[in-house]
């Protein structure tokens, strides 16, 4: 499970351990369908979010050099390997002014058959995505970064397509961003070959969201999370409570905690191995292993 996968590679690092790469990227976590190889462009300003409502010149299929965010001129350029780590973009530390800021990130997706894929993001900022120049995805607020939370279907067809990112900040914020690549029942693809090369910049102008209906974001993370949490098997019924989380982090009903309580009410020896804190309302994150606990909150 890719969440778990993520905790063990952090426990990892933590305790000095890299066999996995300084990401952790050469490892498990390489074959979850994450996306991580891109071009960027950008800063771009985003005064009163003008810039993400309004196209930058690269949307409309401009060539480089641009006027980026005062004083800056700006190109596409490589997303360095570097400022990936566990999936995520560490696009905060990549762009130098990234609040108040727009950028955009480019790559190329070979599938060998056409399919239904879907398309699982977690973001800070505001977003916009477009496959082969039309509109995919549309968030217009920045909602938090939880992993997995928003999933869109995205219509692969056989061959090589264009996958175009808009990540927008506001004053205070910066940007983060994990795109994974599954299929309809939420398993990676690992069939696909990402490519960043020239052929993945938008040389035309980008289809505007105006008037569009997209795809009603999969509901699929919350359904699974209600199955799970139902389990009697005490590792499935906590990744319920995760996924959970993930899926409804401003549910006032916090199911996750009803499921916490209910294996706090049933655990026993067969679990405490496992993790001395679930009884005193904490988050194992692995079996037998040294963890640092994390609350139920």
């Amino acid at each position: 499970h890719f969440r778990a996968l993520r905790w063990l590679n952090s426990i990892d690092q933590e305790l000095g351990k890299w066999s996995d790469g300084p990401g952790g990227m050469q490892g498990p976590l390489a074959n979850q369908g994450c996306v991580t190889t891109f071009n960027l462009v950008g800063p771009f300003a985003n005064d009163s979010m003008n810039g993400f409502y309004n196209p930058q010149p690269p949307e409309l299929g401009e060539a480089g050099p641009y006027q980026g965010k005062a004083p800056l001129e700006v190109d596409w350029r490589p997303l360095p390997s570097s400022f990936v780590n566990q999936c995520v973009l560490n696009l905060d530390v990549a762009v130098a002014q990234d609040e108040d800021a727009t950028i955009l990130l480019a790559t190329t997706i070979d599938s060998p058959q056409k399919r239904d894929a879907r398309l699982l993001l977690a973001a800070h900022g505001s977003y916009k995505i477009w496959l082969d120049g039309k509109p995919v995805a549309l968030r217009k607020e920045d909602q938090g970064f939880f992993v997995d939370s928003d999933i869109w279907t995205l219509p692969l067809a056989k061959g090589k397509q264009q996958l175009v990112i808009k990540l927008a900040s506001s004053e205070g914020n910066g940007f983060d961003l994990l795109a994974r690549i599954t299929d309809a029942k939420l398993q990676p693809l690992t069939d696909l070959t990402i490519d960043a090369s020239s052929s993945a910049l938008p040389t035309q102008k980008l289809q505007s969201f105006d008037g569009v209906t997209l795809t009603k974001r999969d509901e699929s993370l919350s359904t699974q999370a209600e199955k799970l949490g139902k389990s009697e098997n005490y590792h499935d019924a906590l990744l319920g409570a995760l996924l959970y989380k993930d899926a409804q982090p401003r549910n006032a009903a916090t199911p996750w905690r009803d499921i916490a309580d209910r294996l706090d009410d049933g655990c026993d020896s067969h679990c405490r191995i496992y993790s001395p804190y679930v009884t005193a309302g904490y988050m194992p994150l692995a079996p037998a292993r040294p963890v640092r606990p994390m609350r139920w909150t």
